[in-house]
């Protein structure tokens, strides 16, 4: 007994070990991806060639049954991207910083530089070897805590993203069939609403961070090159107007391109249902202008929004720049361009540069949060909707009907309807075509709507419809079906 639970125990250890390498070679690492790649490059993958998914990835293990319940599940996540974007927004500062030190230990010259600092006793030629090896270290660091960041904050998107494609595909299937939003809607949901969660991950933290580097350089300018900076602090400041504007043209622009996607895929996915009735009354021309009609007001939205975001990074990319050249303007109009020295004047570039990522992110980040913003109001609407009653029987039978009518909106096609069937029964069905025996075996799905009487299932049930189809090729094949032809 002792030895078994030594065992057992034993066997724990090691699994937590291996759990928490594999963590470190799929999270930090990536080295999981070179076997595989490498694998690749010799033959052709098999499913079983590619790595386990994570236990903490697994969709399958279910979660929280709201969308704000999931992104309480991902709070740890969230937060270690936000510790790991405050580290890349300190080094991102530091960078600049540090250039500037660096340039004042080569300086010849009793001018006091970031006297709040009292770092003066740091800006000799025997100190520089430390603020080359600071700067070096900044650098990586920046690089591997935005990189870290990236990989945190996509890997959370793309578990939002799944999770949200599985709660809108079970609330599909709970809903009364009369109410339920059209296919081509909830498809949007998955693919495109669901999407968002993923792409705005990334912006997340940029919402506190971007601001905190602004606040962080300017300080910095200021102490840099005194009051002339403000020349170029407002050319930045007045881009915060200019951008709330664009962002608001965006939304409306977002909203109305996704109405126009819905009315699109709505109207496509009836023209597949009822692709036999257009064929056998040629209706293919005027379907297919509709169509088009749809499609020329979708692309009409997306370039619009499109051009609005491209006219915001614009805007975005040029203010740095114009920034630059306004503090220099500033220099010369307050007398102070004799005073300007190489640290002065490649700092002074260096902050400006570090403000750049801030503000050129500000126009993708507002985009990204706005669409995210819009989808988060769709899958709410969703959500809300009403479920169909479904009451469920404990113990005893797995289907039970009581004078159930079952139908399509004004239509009932089974009327008055008892029928009781218990664990281990086989029930068969038979009538003649069109006296309701899929409409039935819909009603139990919950497919078609109850106008009268209960119906009450237990356990879970699968569905195996049979729909005609036919081969993509002769008249003689489809009939015989792979089977030699026998003219006898």
């Amino acid at each position: 007994g002792k030895h078994s639970a030594h065992s057992h125990e034993g066997f724990v250890m090691e699994a937590a070990s291996a759990t928490r390498a594999r963590r470190i070679e799929y999270d930090l690492l990536y080295i999981w991806m070179s076997s595989t790649m490498r694998l690749g490059s010799q033959r052709s993958l098999q499913a079983h060639d590619l790595p386990t998914l994570p236990t903490s990835d697994s969709v399958a293990l279910g979660g929280s049954s709201t969308t704000k319940g999931l992104l309480y599940g991902e709070a740890p996540a969230l937060l270690r991207s936000g510790a790991t974007m405050l580290v890349f927004a300190v080094c991102q500062i530091s960078a600049p910083v540090i250039m500037v030190m660096v340039l004042k230990c080569l300086e010849d010259s009793d001018e006091k530089t970031y006297q709040y600092l009292a770092m003066q006793d740091w800006l000799t030629p025997d100190a520089m070897p430390y603020w080359l090896l600071s700067f070096f270290l900044v650098q990586s660091t920046t690089a591997i805590s935005n990189h870290w960041q990236l990989h945190v904050s996509l890997h959370t998107g793309q578990r939002l993203r799944a999770h949200l494609i599985r709660l809108v595909f079970k609330k599909a299937l709970a809903m009364d069939p009369l109410k339920r939003p059209p296919v081509g809607q909830i498809q949007n949901l998955m693919s495109t609403d669901a999407q968002k969660f993923l792409e705005a991950m990334p912006f997340l933290h940029k919402l506190w961070a971007s601001p905190l580097q602004i606040v962080i350089c300017t300080s910095f300018l200021l102490g840099l090159i005194g009051g002339s900076a403000l020349f170029g602090i407002s050319v930045l400041l007045l881009l915060i107007p200019i951008s709330k504007r664009f962002t608001r043209i965006l939304q409306d622009a977002r909203a109305r391109h996704l109405t126009a996607a819905d009315e699109r895929v709505r109207l496509c996915v009836e023209m597949l249902g009822g692709i036999r009735c257009m064929k056998y009354f040629a209706w293919e021309r005027p379907y297919l202008a509709r169509v088009f009609e749809k499609r020329v007001e979708e692309i009409h939205w997306a370039m619009r929004e499109t051009l609005i975001y491209t006219t915001s990074m614009i805007f975005t990319v040029l203010g740095p720049t114009v920034a630059f050249l306004m503090t220099l303007l500033g220099c010369v109009l307050t007398n102070q361009a004799s005073h300007l020295t190489a640290s002065r004047v490649f700092g002074t570039l260096a902050l400006l540069n570090a403000l750049r990522f801030p503000i050129m992110e500000l126009g993708s980040m507002m985009a990204s949060l706005v669409a995210l913003y819009t989808s988060w109001q769709r899958l709410q609407l969703f959500f809300a909707l009403a479920e169909k009653p479904k009451p469920s029987l404990e113990g005893g039978p797995r289907l039970e009907l009581k004078n159930c009518s079952l139908g399509y909106e004004q239509t009932v096609a089974v009327a008055g309807m008892n029928l009781q069937v218990k664990p281990g029964e086989l029930v068969v069905l038979l009538g003649m075509f069109g006296s309701g025996k899929s409409t039935l075996l819909h009603g139990v799905l919950g497919e078609v709507s109850l106008s009268q009487g209960t119906l009450g299932t237990s356990g879970i049930a699968a569905f195996c419809p049979q729909q005609p189809w036919v081969l993509n090729d002769t008249l003689r094949e489809n009939i015989l079906f792979g089977q030699p032809f026998d003219a006898d």
